[in-house]
């Protein structure tokens, strides 16, 4: 009987033993797995973010890239990429300012103000004729007159708008006085104080007054305020707005053949120099007396605010074709165009002819063939 009793409690001993082992083992499995669980995610976590940064990188990389050869004439830098509503912004800065740009996650696409477009390829290359404007609008019909206007709307620091002109300039060649040939500028140019803060770049995320003292120059004109204002203005850098005028100026005193003389070298040589005043001034001014334009003419033109009276009526009219908030911004006989090269909107002049002269035989070519599709505004 004993040796029952003790072969009974030896029994119980080793499943308690049995047992003990066995929680054991679980809680070191639940332990272990724990640990290994916690590693994983720290692992994916880690994967995840260096991901993340990656692709920020690749979007920096691609934003300034494609900043300073496509949007703008002067070198901006990368001051910061945060996620906004599924997309990446890029905040670039140019002369005190902050430009934002929006890329779609993997970095390929931007939108600039209209429908996404790629930062490479066939897209931005105007040798195929195509741009995501062209390809969705509907055929526009053009009023037939004896003598049709082309007129085309810009900011002057634009690089949109500096293509325009290459676009239109070779047609005002063409065509001479047989078409009315004129460059406006789109401002705003008004007594309006809500349209004049919110004008430029630097009026992002300012009030009204405040938007006024970054995008424009106030004037007392025929007893009322106006705000010249500009895209590419700024509370330390209103130039655009000046060199509007002074554009507008050399148009109404020496012709549009003459404008686009100074344009040709303005274009080149002068954009790049407006982060520095001296240097600007002294780059128009060589660029008037390179073209014999009356650099006294034009200038008295602007100080009388003749410059700015033609500005005036520039925005003015350009509300009354619905407003304009794109340059470069394309009209021939009032009808909105967006062509895709100067031949393409020959071809749209011509067909506003009641009866086409006999230049409408001939191929234009345009000087400046690279067009990102990329428009300010």
């Amino acid at each position: 009987m004993v040796e029952k009793n003790e072969v009974t409690k030896e029994i119980q001993n080793e499943i308690k033993q049995d047992v003990k082992e066995t929680k054991k083992f679980i809680k070191n499995y639940w332990l272990v797995s724990t640990v290994i669980l916690a590693l994983l995610l720290v692992a994916v976590l880690a994967n995840n973010y260096g991901y993340i940064d990656f692709q920020k990188n690749k979007v920096g990389n691609n934003a300034i890239t494609f900043f300073n050869t496509q949007l703008s004439q002067t070198p901006g830098t990368l001051e910061g990429i945060t996620q906004v509503s599924g997309v990446y912004q890029v905040m670039i800065g140019i002369d005190n300012q902050q430009v934002p740009l929006y890329f779609t996650k993997d970095g390929n696409f931007i939108n600039p103000g209209y429908a996404l477009i790629p930062i490479t390829g066939s897209a931005i290359n105007s040798n195929s004729n195509t741009n995501t404007q062209t390809q969705t609008q509907a055929p526009v019909e053009i009023p037939k007159s004896s003598a049709p206007t082309l007129e085309l709307f810009v900011w002057s620091f634009c690089p949109g708008g500096v293509y325009g002109e290459s676009v239109i300039s070779p047609l005002a060649t063409l065509f001479g006085n047989k078409i009315n040939t004129k460059v406006r500028f789109i401002g705003p140019v008004t007594t309006d104080k809500q349209a004049a803060g919110t004008s430029c770049f630097s009026s992002q995320g300012k009030s009204i007054d405040e938007g006024i003292n970054e995008c424009c120059i106030t004037y007392n004109y025929n007893s009322k305020t106006y705000y010249s204002c500009a895209l590419h203005n700024s509370k330390t850098n209103l130039l655009e707005s000046q060199e509007s005028e002074r554009q507008a100026c050399i148009q109404k005193i020496s012709g549009t053949e003459k404008l686009f003389q100074y344009l040709t070298s303005f274009n080149a040589e002068c954009i790049s120099k407006k982060g520095d005043a001296a240097q600007f001034e002294t780059c128009w001014k060589s660029a008037l007396d390179k073209n014999k334009i009356p650099g006294t003419d034009i200038t008295s033109c602007v100080n009388q605010k003749q410059g700015l009276k033609l500005l005036i009526e520039d925005y003015e009219y350009g509300q009354s074709l619905g407003g304009i908030s794109s340059s470069p911004s394309y009209f021939v006989n009032k009808a909105q165009l967006s062509p895709t090269s100067s031949d393409n909107l020959k071809d749209s002049v011509c067909s506003a002819f009641n009866n086409a002269p006999t230049e409408c035989s001939q191929v234009v070519q345009q000087s400046t063939t690279t067009n990102s599709g990329v428009q300010c505004g």
